[in-house]
């Protein structure tokens, strides 16, 4: 999609930021590599070289925390989550969550995910229409009890898909929102937005209590609510809480919408699938590890050149708790600095032809001569998601057992668009799928 990008002389880029977000932060990015924009009134600072990336996002001097004014206007939803915590908080959570999410303790849930796939993929029929991200949001939330959770869920499950889609159709209107206090407005929105918060609250706390009644050690859920720490004494059941919502709503996005785009790339260059059958076809699901599954060389292409064009992560935000300098820029106290994967995956310096898809470009000798921060789906530093690997290794599995199926058909005429709210969603599309 072309659109014309425009500076106005009061409102800054606020007009097409909310209308076509990432073609603005895209038009930014090529004007420095340092660069002072506006959204109303709010002045940011776009940093668009990967070296400074560097600078920001490994943070050797500890002055750069998360934005406080873009995420304060979702503290109601992730609390003290890892999404937004800072400091002793976001270290205590961190160093209970992180050996869940190692490659090597992700390796042994993917049974749990092959299983959850099959069960859910196996219900297609040939000639059917699937909603793409509606499928691969219910599998991912499938996954993520199985592997994480191991409570009831089936019987919750609709409901939560439903919080979700409630939630996140508010969430770009929080983005956009001049002032925080409109969200308190007792308007049908608002009050909507809150009871749909209010029920996953409840569901989430009945599994805070059904694990606590159970007093296992087996699922990362179970460690939470028993977790004791010689420092804290453990998490309280508000801690637990937001490390739950934030599991649910950002532990499922990044592969759904990963898995989403790269089944409609993938319908895009059908030439391709053939050779990744072929590449699977050496695959014993009863003998997975790790490595084998995601350094496959055309499923690892494909996975990053999907993050490449479509990172479910768009955009990162820090702040600078002193004054400081990037690239000779003076960046105030408390102002926002503004860092886009997207953006950064496709620009001409880093990427030939940085609008096609080409998986084949990720090879050994490419990835040689690209800047480390030139690739950051995932961000960088001490604060790069900690899910990265449960996410490549779900979405690795879910293309194996998807189209090693079914041949797959994108139903419009016209290609498919983002809508991106706080993450980088596809419009909803559907796929007619052929069993193979």
């Amino acid at each position: 999609m072309s659109a014309t990008i425009e500076n106005h002389w009061l409102f800054g880029y606020f007009k097409p930021f909310v209308s076509h977000r990432v073609e603005t932060l895209r038009h930014i990015s090529t004007l420095g590599d340092v660069t002072r924009f506006r959204l109303l009134m709010g002045v940011n600072y776009m940093v668009s070289d990967p070296q400074l990336i560097a600078q920001v996002l490994l943070d050797p001097e500890n002055i750069f925390i998360k934005n406080r004014g873009f995420w304060s206007r979702f503290d109601d939803i992730f609390g003290q989550g890892l999404v937004i915590s800072e400091g002793t908080i976001w270290k205590k959570h961190r160093k209970l969550m992180a050996p869940a999410f190692q490659s090597k303790t992700v390796q042994t849930y993917f049974s749990q995910m092959i299983s959850e796939v099959d069960q859910y993929v196996c219900t297609w029929r040939t000639g059917e229409c699937i909603s793409v991200h509606q499928s691969m949001m219910e599998i991912t939330l499938n996954v993520l009890n199985a592997c994480l959770f191991n409570v009831e869920f089936a019987d919750v499950k609709k409901q939560i898909v439903e919080c979700i889609k409630q939630l996140e159709s508010q969430f770009s209107l929080r983005v956009v929102r001049p002032f925080g206090f409109q969200s308190k407005w007792p308007s049908k929105i608002n009050k909507d937005y809150w009871a749909a918060l209010t029920k996953l609250e409840t569901i989430v706390k009945q599994f805070i209590n059904n694990v606590r009644a159970k007093n296992d050690d087996k699922t990362l859920l179970d460690k939470l609510v028993n977790a004791r720490d010689e420092g804290s004494g453990g998490l309280d059941d508000n801690e637990i809480r937001d490390e739950l919502i934030t599991l649910i709503l950002a532990g499922h996005d990044t592969t759904s919408i990963t898995v989403s785009w790269a089944l409609y790339l993938l319908s895009q260059h059908p030439h391709l699938i053939a050779t990744l059958r072929m590449e699977w076809s050496t695959l014993d699901p009863q003998n997975l590890d790790y490595n084998s599954l995601v350094k496959l060389p055309l499923t690892r292409g494909v996975l990053r050149e999907t993050l490449r064009l479509y990172p479910p992560a768009y955009i990162i935000g820090r702040e600078p708790l002193v004054d400081t300098q990037i690239g000779g820029v003076k960046i105030p106290k408390s102002f926002a600095v503004v860092i886009s994967p997207y953006a950064m995956g496709r620009d001409e310096r880093f990427y030939k032809e940085p609008e096609k898809f080409i998986p084949q470009r990720w090879n050994e000798e490419f990835e040689k001569t690209l800047p480390r921060f030139a690739f950051i789906p995932f961000g960088g530093g001490k604060r790069t998601c900690i899910g990265e690997h449960f996410a490549m290794a779900e979405a690795a599995i879910l293309l194996w057992r998807i189209i090693g199926k079914y041949d797959i058909e994108y139903t419009d005429n016209k290609p498919l668009q983002p809508a991106p709210v706080m993450t980088l969603t596809p419009a909803p599309f559907n796929l007619k799928v052929h069993a193979v």
